[in-house]
């Protein structure tokens, strides 16, 4: 069974393909007309078989026929037929749906009716004629998208076509005048229902394809925004400037961005994806247990600083904010962070440290009293020196106004006035 639908869905796929190249000049269209030009197309292929079908019985039967001899007008009409039908298919491709379905709809009219009129074979010979054209008159529905009121003038010209036909026919078909009554009634009846009905489905069939459209139309307007969407997130994931990830809680690398590829200097994402991260320990200070422990307790990590190797075993130092995606059933399907290389602002940070303790080891040895104050004259450092000389702790001074401590009360008075 399996085997089955897959060689059927293929199958069924390059025949769809294959009718939408031919039906390119409808990709534009509304839905309806869209799939109307679909129909058409099948329902052109199909009579042009069937007139192919019908011309060959047609010569057989007529051969073996009492006469034994093809009755011309009957098969020159069935390839007149034959070749309108072409004309609709090539008409169809070039865009022309509404002229090509009535002419083919007035071709499959008139051919039945010339055949009925010409035709020397019995009454029931005709009478599948008559069933030929109901059918036709049936696929109107189908074939017609505005105007609806053709339907009535295709079913008003049959009903006609039929009347004179009978009354022509009377002494061929051997008809009484009650009987062309009786026919004609019955036969007006089913082309009448046929038409009121076809009328119906007609109006029915389109207020369901313009739901049927609105809803395919607002399923392309979500499908477009979808799109524009994902298009966005994606010139973001490709374009960042920090590292995006997204792992499993096994190790697998799902999805990484160039900027963190380049960071930790692979060449491309199937390269990256060789490694696991569960298998490889490419922590330096910390291990992936202790970030799994972390992130899974508070379902996040901010600003979390740790250790990696890159593919060279360079030594990277890194920020991560990080968080936890689930399923419907609370189980983690992966992580997914933003990673940033503070590797030189670490350095930079270590060295503008390492240099304020040279500075402040050169202060707090010189044999000078330092303090420094600011514009308000608040005390922010003073040296061991000026603790020694003077006799103030540093948290005597230190956050004080360092004249209020240090002066008297007549100093203090001329520096507020000055």
């Amino acid at each position: 069974m399996a085997v089955s639908t897959n060689i059927t869905k293929p199958s069924q796929s390059i025949f769809k393909s294959f009718v939408e190249k031919r039906l390119v000049k409808y990709a534009n269209s509304d839905f309806t007309t869209k799939q109307k030009a679909h129909i058409f197309y099948y329902l052109c292929i199909a009579g042009i078989v069937s007139i192919l079908l019908l011309i060959v019985t047609s010569v057989i039967v007529q051969m073996k026929s009492a006469h034994q001899q093809i009755h011309l007008p009957v098969v020159i009409t069935e390839v007149a037929a034959l070749l309108l039908f072409f004309i609709c298919l090539v008409l169809l491709r070039r865009g022309h749906f509404n002229v090509s379905t009535h002419i083919f709809l007035i071709t499959a009219n008139v051919s039945a009716w010339i055949v009925m009129y010409i035709s020397k074979g019995d009454s029931i010979a005709r009478i599948d004629t008559v069933l030929l054209i109901l059918a036709t008159v049936n696929a109107i529905p189908l074939l017609i998208i505005k105007y609806k009121w053709n339907i009535i003038g295709y079913v008003g010209v049959n009903i006609t076509l039929f009347v004179v036909f009978i009354t022509l026919k009377q002494q061929e078909l051997s008809l009484t005048s009650s009987e062309i009554i009786s026919v004609g009634t019955d036969a007006a009846i089913a082309f009448l229902f046929t038409g009121i009905v076809g009328f119906q489905i007609l109006k029915v069939n389109r207020k369901s394809i313009e739901k049927v459209e609105n809803d395919y139309l607002e399923r392309l307007r979500a499908e477009e925004k979808l799109t524009e969407s994902e298009l966005k997130y994606r010139m973001l994931f490709d374009n960042a400037q920090i590292g995006i990830y997204q792992t499993t809680p096994d190790g697998k690398i799902l999805s990484s961005n160039p900027a963190l590829i380049k960071m930790l200097g692979y060449d491309s994402l199937s390269e990256l994806n060789q490694r696991n991260l569960e298998k490889e320990n490419v922590f330096l200070n910390t291990t992936r247990r202790n970030f799994k422990a972390l992130i899974e307790e508070k379902g996040y990590v901010n600003d979390y600083e740790s250790g990696w190797l890159t593919k060279d075993g360079n030594h990277l130092i890194v920020s991560e904010n990080a968080r936890v995606v689930k399923d419907a059933n609370g189980e983690t399907i992966f992580y997914e962070g933003f990673i940033e290389n503070i590797t030189e602002r670490k350095k930079a940070e270590k060295a503008l440290k390492e240099s304020e303790e040279k500075y402040r080891t050169l202060i707090e040895s010189m044999n000078e009293v330092v303090m420094m104050v600011d514009n308000n004259d608040c005390v922010l450092y003073v040296n061991n020196r000026f603790s020694d000389l003077l006799g103030y702790s540093k948290e005597e001074i230190i956050g004080k106004i360092g004249y209020q401590v240090l002066l008297p009360p007549e100093d203090q008075y001329k520096i507020q006035n000055e």
